[in-house]
């Protein structure tokens, strides 16, 4: 996406960028390496992109605050998210400020665009490779617009009770996926349990609710916002909650039970890898006599590598959509 702003700047299409920058949303270090590098901060809430931009020497945060000469929202896919970034953006740009939106058109950038102008601002663009950049100056008195799209995008009660956001997977009800492997999870768990890909909480509050014997459940999960709901869903005194990489080891303890509907996404594209990236990881932090259940859509490959990685591997259901495997005896490396 950094090509559409590296392109306007280079052949003068938007008015030079000078002063502390925010960017919201970037996921790699190409999406603002044409923003100035001097007071830049970025607001990533991925932790997978959170530390590779941090890696790459950024100064990047879940939520960042302050005030800056200018702002560069990256589109997401989720309409109201969107809504949300560019409400948070204009409130931290000073009057006066540039603030660009760059976003494919399967972003719904033309859409975007187009609500902009709506709103009353003076919106220019430069199309570019299968998107746009939009950009307008920030300016005094704000349209009560932005007020309304941060409460879209802001916070709220779905239709199960639980405290979600838009951007967040599934964050209107509980996953279909998920419903279909919480009727098939057993209710006398012990000891620590994981749920990996943890999101708002859903199902880790099914799973604390049907087990009062185990001792602690470990969320795991990427989405900082999500696990930040998920904070605020769940009271449980038994719940631990950790910002990171479910197909990471993150350390010696051995769980007893992982649970987990993995992704099979990444930023839209399809990816069935991260799906057996997922059961890896299970694998290699359960106790010798772990187990593992786990929901997958039907046409998803896994039983080649839970084979691989687990002694005993059983089909415990199938819709016509879905599949709940149970695998057990985790296989140890060099055995």
């Amino acid at each position: 996406m950094s090509l559409r702003l590296a392109h306007a700047l280079e052949f003068g299409v938007v008015p030079p960028l000078a002063g502390p920058m925010l960017a919201i949303n970037a996921y790699r270090s190409a999406d603002i390496a044409a923003l100035p590098q001097g007071g830049l901060q970025v607001q990533q809430g991925d932790y997978m992109a959170h530390a590779a931009l941090v890696a790459a020497g950024y100064a990047v945060a879940p939520q960042v605050e302050g005030r800056f000469a200018g702002a560069l929202v990256l589109a997401a896919q989720n309409r109201e998210q969107n809504f949300g970034h560019l409400a948070q953006a204009v409130s931290m740009v000073e009057p006066g400020g540039i603030v660009l939106l760059d976003g494919a058109k399967s972003a719904g950038i033309d859409a975007l665009a187009r609500s902009l102008k709506v709103a009353g601002l003076a919106v220019e663009t430069h199309a570019k490779a299968h998107g746009k950049l939009v950009w307008f100056h920030r300016p005094e008195t704000l349209p009560e617009t932005f007020s309304e799209w941060a409460g879209l995008a802001g916070m709220q009660e779905n239709a199960a009770g639980f405290i979600t956001a838009p951007g967040m997977f599934s964050h209107a009800k509980p996953d279909a996926g998920s419903a279909f492997l919480a009727a098939f999870l057993p209710e006398n768990l012990t000891g620590s349990v994981a749920d990996f890909g943890a999101g708002w909480g859903w199902l880790s509050a099914e799973i604390l609710a049907r087990n009062p014997s185990l001792d602690d459940l470990h969320l795991v999960e990427a989405d900082h916002a999500a696990l930040t709901a998920a904070r605020r869903n769940i009271s449980d005194g038994r719940a631990r909650f950790h910002w990171g990489d479910a197909t990471q080891n993150t350390g010696p303890a051995r769980f007893g039970t992982i649970i987990m509907n993995p992704p099979f996404h990444r930023q839209g594209a399809t990816n069935p890898d991260l799906g057996r990236d997922f059961i890896t990881s299970a694998a290699s932090q359960l106790a010798p006599t772990g187990q593992l259940y786990m929901v997958a859509n039907r046409q998803l490959p896994y039983e080649a590598t839970l084979a691989g990685l687990f002694g005993e591997v059983n089909t415990l259901a199938q819709s016509g959509v879905y599949k709940v495997i149970h695998a057990a005896r985790p296989k140890r490396r060099g055995k």
